[in-house]
């Protein structure tokens, strides 16, 4: 798998599959995106040119501070933290006779974003377990035994995945999944025994989901992984998104960070006009709000501003701050 780490310069010269040819600044937009990430372009594009020339490049990308979407994780995990989210299923073999199936709800869950690691935790709300007995002689099993567990949330399960390992991906049955490369920490504050079942249940998932929500309008989006790289010192990181076909047989190349400074509360995502054909036509990007909600939790960001810039081959919408809506919520 192969794709670049770039900063926000960068990605808007790589986007739309460019020809890194130097850009005019008259021609550039009065929209704020723009402004972000205009300095040092045409060395940007120069260096892009010849350090990733076939590199797979992103059908979107974006940029946030950790203060903000941490922010907007706990604001969602204070409303719904006791709200039944995954259901993680647990199946095993208890002795030559007996195979027991275990349901075990939790709420929904917090992420925690920062250079090094994405933190996750979430309560555990319930667990109901089935045991099938098959008896010599017999290919079905039959249903001996139904358990509940009712639990009050004190029970905390927390994940810890390296952030440059990690990735959030979106799948044609709604759900927003996070995942690893590298095998996480995993801690509960429950039982140990317990502990050691829900870590072998993630070892073999991969990965834990955050939530769902309904499909976008393009087909092309369906199926979408957003990669994440730590950005301006600490302090925030970028994402790019990409679709299945643009990740097949491609290494990772790193490229060298910026030190743009970027505001807490500006929101902005960059559309490939390659993806995003109707930009070219004066329009706005299609699931323009609907992209976020891979990287911010929901509800949706508002679209605050957008312009296309047709010598970048990209679309810059602005969102407005989520900040606001978690001070009055």
């Amino acid at each position: 798998m192969r794709f670049a780490y770039l900063d926000s310069v960068q990605l808007v010269c790589v986007l739309g599959g460019l020809s890194f040819l130097p850009v005019e600044r008259k021609r550039r937009s009065d929209f704020k995106w723009c402004q972000v990430i205009w300095p040092e372009l045409e060395s940007i594009m120069y260096r892009a040119n010849y350090l990733v020339p076939n590199a797979a490049f992103p059908i979107a990308y974006g940029q946030v501070w950790y203060t903000l979407l941490n922010d907007c994780w706990k604001a969602y995990y204070a409303k719904h933290q006791f709200t039944p989210g995954e259901a993680l299923l647990l199946d095993r073999q208890a002795d030559a006779h007996v195979r027991k199936v275990a349901s075990v709800v939790f709420g929904h869950p917090q992420l925690a974003w920062s250079d090094n690691f994405v933190v996750m935790k979430k309560r555990l709300l319930s667990e109901r377990e089935v045991a099938f007995r098959l008896e010599p002689g017999r290919s079905v099993g039959w249903l001996s035994e139904i358990r509940d567990n009712g639990y009050d949330g004190s029970h905390v399960l927390t994940i810890k995945a390296d952030t440059l390992g990690s990735s959030v991906a979106y799948r044609v049955d709604g759900s927003v999944r996070l995942g690893w490369g590298v095998e996480p920490d995993f801690s509960f504050t429950g039982e140990d025994t317990l502990r050691l079942k829900l870590k072998r249940g993630y070892q073999t998932k991969r990965g834990v989901d955050l939530y769902s929500f309904e499909q976008p309008i393009k087909n092309t989006l369906r199926e979408l992984s957003v990669f994440f790289q730590p950005y301006n010192q600490g302090t925030a990181m970028a994402f790019q998104y990409f679709t299945p076909g643009l990740l097949a047989g491609q290494e990772p190349v790193p490229l060298p960070s910026s030190e743009t400074v970027l505001v807490d509360n500006v929101v902005v995502f960059l559309f490939s006009e390659q993806a995003f054909p109707e930009v070219k036509q004066g329009k706005a990007p299609e699931d323009e709000t609907w992209l976020p909600t891979l990287v911010f939790p929901p509800p949706r960001l508002r679209r605050k501003d957008g312009s296309y810039e047709s010598s970048l081959g990209a679309y810059g919408t602005e969102y407005h701050s989520p900040r606001g809506a978690i001070l009055s919520g």
